[in-house]
C-alpha cells in the first residue's frame, strides 16, 4: 500500500456514528474503515426487523450501542422468564445456562464458565462510500 495516497482521518462521522478511523484514497474516497460493531446492513430477519421498529420510533439508524443494548436487554429478559422469579441469585444462574440466543449483533453462544459469548462478526466493505455486508465471520 502506498501510503502517499490516502489520508487518515481519526474521529469521522460520516458513514457511522462509531467509525474509529477511515482511509480515503487520492479522490477523496473511504477506502478503509474500523467500526466498533455494524448492523446496518443486516444479514438476518432479526436485525431487519429491529432496525424497522427502531427507525420509527427514533427516526435514525441504531448504532452498535442502540444494538448491543437491545441484545443485553434481550439475554436478560430471557433469564428473568426462565428464572421465574425476581431472585438474583436466580436470574444470575439462569443466565449463566443460556446456550445460545439470536440477537440482532448475531449469533452468541456461551460455553459453561465463562461470561464471555462466543459469536460471528460482520464483515464489510465500502462500496460508493458506504458500508455494505459483504460476510459473516463464524468462529
Amino acid at each position: 500500500m502506498n501510503k502517499s495516497k490516502y489520508k487518515l482521518c481519526a474521529n469521522c462521522n460520516e458513514m457511522t456514528p462509531r467509525t474509529k478511523t477511515f482511509a480515503r484514497d487520492e479522490n477523496g474516497n473511504p477506502t478503509a474503515a474500523t467500526v466498533q460493531a455494524h448492523i446496518a446492513s443486516p444479514a438476518s430477519d432479526t436485525t431487519k426487523k429491529f432496525i424497522a421498529n427502531y427507525k420509527a420510533k427514533y427516526g435514525t439508524t441504531p448504532d452498535d450501542v442502540a444494538a448491543l443494548t437491545y441484545d443485553s436487554f434481550g439475554l436478560l429478559w430471557q433469564a428473568l422468564k426462565t428464572a421465574g422469579k425476581n431472585d438474583r441469585q436466580a436470574v444470575r444462574d439462569a443466565l449463566a445456562r443460556i446456550p445460545q440466543y439470536e440477537g440482532v449483533t448475531g449469533n452468541m453462544q456461551f460455553k459453561e464458565g465463562s461470561g464471555d459469548p462466543v459469536k460471528s462478526a460482520v464483515i464489510l466493505k465500502i462500496k460508493d462510500g458506504k458500508f455494505t455486508w459483504f460476510a459473516n465471520a463464524k468462529p
